[in-house]
């Protein structure tokens, strides 16, 4: 996958070595790509928002080249790793569902890929831990490794089925330790979810001798997790005041809030057509934060509505698949589900994003090879 899946950070991404390994696993995850192009019916035939995503890319990629001339504003930047990881994350996607659909990712190749990203996962909270930040007077465990869980358990729910319960319970456990205020939440609306539908969700379920070992590992984590990080996960939920950087103690809606009213006041076109390509840290000193109001002020109104209309399309997409396989649509639902709940509160063109390109091009290679090769050969038949 190359090392930009294991870096986060912009400063430890600017590593020569890092851009290179990092080029060289995009370059070769394309042409494996272009070399299945044609070889078996167009993914998006069937998922239509992957071929608005493409689009979508397609677009980002034109901002950025008339970002090099200035255009569509003084504000447009000449960010070349944003558009590398846009291009990324969707090739990402494609890679593994071609690999899935070869067979090329199957039994301990599948199973090593989990294991290296879960070790990269807890490895950066037991660094979080050890290494706390200092915020509003207080110590802090925090790190983006709490979605790097959520983008993992789809995968890790489908390849250990029948201990998907466990799985589960094990991400939101190392979920709650990452510190991520965002992830927590998006976490809790799957609990729900999972809740109204456990028998669905869960119907493998039962306790034996495995499961009573596991919970007592659980249970050594949770009291782990009562004495080093509670506290510091209960004071960033609870403490998301503070008058200098506004209502959310991370600033969100301050930034929210300067990049809206800077739309509102702009030009019809700028409106229409956004300020170009990585425009907010120049127009406010940070990123959006957020997909939404990201994309309207980079893309104007143009960017937020096909963004919007991709994530349409992807709920009803998937929705088709719920009376043939409900299992899963379940899955593929909590991908949306963490898609769409990290680009509320971070945004989702970042590098660990394309962990969650692993488990939907994963899933979307399962449901070829058990729904759509059938259905294909059905029709065949019948002809």
């Amino acid at each position: 996958m190359g090392a930009d899946v294991l870096i986060r950070g912009e400063e430890k991404a600017e590593r020569p070595i890092v851009q290179l390994v990092a080029g060289a696993s995009l370059i070769g995850m394309l042409v494996y790509n272009v070399y299945y192009l044609g070889k078996r019916p167009k993914l998006w035939k069937f998922f239509g928002f992957l071929k608005v995503w493409l689009f979508f890319v397609i677009t980002g990629v034109a901002y950025f080249f008339f970002s090099l001339i200035g255009f569509p504003s003084e504000y447009a930047s000449v960010n070349v790793r944003s558009a590398i990881i846009l291009i990324y994350i969707l090739t990402t996607i494609y890679f593994f569902y071609n690999a899935t659909v070869n067979r090329h990712l199957v039994g301990k190749t599948l199973t090593m890929l989990i294991a290296v990203l879960m070790f990269n996962g807890i490895t950066e909270v037991v660094i979080a831990l050890n290494n706390r930040e200092v915020k509003l007077g207080v110590e802090v465990v925090n790190t983006s490794a709490g979605y790097i869980f959520l983008m993992l358990l789809p995968i890790l729910m489908h390849r250990y089925r029948k201990q998907n319960f466990w799985m589960f319970a094990m991400c939101l456990v190392l979920t709650l330790f990452s510190g991520k205020r965002g992830a927590v939440v998006v976490f809790v609306i799957l609990i729900i979810y999972a809740s109204k539908n456990f028998r669905k969700v869960f119907r493998n379920f039962k306790l034996d001798w495995r499961a009573i070992i596991f919970i007592g590992v659980l249970l050594l984590a949770g009291l782990y997790f009562v004495e080093s990080a509670y506290d510091s996960l209960m004071h960033r939920m609870v403490n998301i005041e503070n008058e200098k950087r506004g209502t959310v103690g991370s600033g969100r809606d301050v930034i929210w809030k300067t990049l809206l009213f800077f739309w509102a006041d702009a030009s019809l076109f700028n409106q229409i057509f956004g300020f170009g390509f990585y425009a907010s840290p120049k127009i406010e000193g940070h990123v959006a934060h957020n997909d939404f109001v990201e994309y309207l002020i980079d893309l104007g109104l143009i960017g937020l509505t096909l963004w919007s209309y991709l994530l349409v399309r992807f709920y009803k997409n998937i929705k088709r698949l719920k009376k043939y396989d409900n299992y899963l649509y379940t899955l593929l639902l909590f991908c949306l589900t963490v898609f769409f709940g990290r680009g509320l509160f971070s945004g989702t063109n970042r590098t660990d994003s394309i962990v969650l390109s692993i488990s939907l091009g994963y899933l979307l290679g399962v449901v070829y090879l058990k729904h759509i090769i059938p259905y294909l050969s059905n029709r065949l038949s019948k002809a």
